[in-house]
């Protein structure tokens, strides 16, 4: 048995050293054997290749990903914080651009009064600017039934500030503005001209609706004013122009349009006018 082995593996050996001659003897004679050979292991070791190298590559992005070089993560932070200050000096930019007039009446206003100024923190959800909240409070000095003003002037009616509603919250740092859109409340005004005696009572698109409790002589760009009656608001407030006139329906009320100069859906800064002022 052992002896049949020992023949079995000579054998073995005998094949292996008569295929290997041959081969080189093949290859000797014919170089094109020599690219069969390496085609036929390229194609056995192709996919093993494809394979390394793809794990390979995962494996190194993962690694990149997570980690990454030190140098480029500070320099890519370093990036990120540049463009967000540049985005934000082009947003301050545009806004001066786009508000020039605004600003300029501002300041102006500042200057020629003794107002506590705020700004706007947080509007309603009605997009009708019944209410809003100012960053002012009764720290500040702020009380319930203080009139909130904006900074518009116009040297055409001699007007300086035009009426934006009136406290009617107060809390330490902050306070609730009732606008001059809340219909809860109506606000009695007055012809700039006949000083005849009106009611705001509907508030449209905008526009402020109301009627004149005796006729008089009104036409269209006219100017009306808080009437002080009604302890509301004092009176003298610029509330704006009268866009349309007309008689009601059953002839007996003058009505009357008015529209404020105040562009409440850029409105950022007001001023407070306190008691004492």
């Amino acid at each position: 048995m052992l002896y049949y082995n020992k023949n079995r593996v000579n054998k073995k050996h005998i094949i292996r050293v008569l295929v290997l001659f041959s081969l080189i003897l093949l290859t000797s004679i014919n170089p094109d054997a020599s690219r069969i050979g390496s085609r036929v292991y390229s194609f056995i070791t192709k996919p093993i290749t494809l394979l390394t190298t793809k794990v390979s590559k995962v494996t190194t992005d993962a690694i990149d990903a997570v980690i990454g070089t030190k140098p480029n993560r500070d320099m890519v932070n370093k990036l990120t914080k540049e463009n967000e200050e540049l985005k934000s000096k082009v947003n301050n930019l545009e806004f001066v651009l786009n508000n020039q007039e605004y600003l300029k009446q501002s300041i102006k206003f500042k200057e020629l009064t003794n107002t506590l100024n705020a700004n706007l923190i947080m509007i309603d959800n009605d997009s009708k600017f019944s209410q809003f909240m100012i960053d002012k409070g009764s720290l500040n000095g702020v009380n319930i039934g203080d009139e909130i003003i904006s900074s518009y002037g116009s040297n055409e009616t001699n007007t300086l500030g035009s009426l934006v509603g009136r406290v009617i919250e107060v809390n330490e740092t902050t306070s609730v503005i009732s606008s001059i859109y809340d219909d809860k409340y109506n606000i009695t005004f007055e012809h700039g001209k006949s000083n005849t005696i009106g009611v705001i009572r509907n508030r449209n698109n905008g526009y402020l609706e109301g009627y004149m409790l005796n006729k008089a002589d009104i036409k269209v760009g006219d100017s009306v004013y808080t009437s002080g009656t009604g302890g509301l608001y004092q009176r003298g407030l610029y509330l704006g122009k009268i866009t349309e006139v007309k008689m009601s329906q059953d002839g007996l009320n003058q009505l009357v349009t008015i529209l404020s100069p105040v562009n409440f859906a850029k409105l950022y800064e007001v001023f407070v006018l306190r008691g004492d002022n």
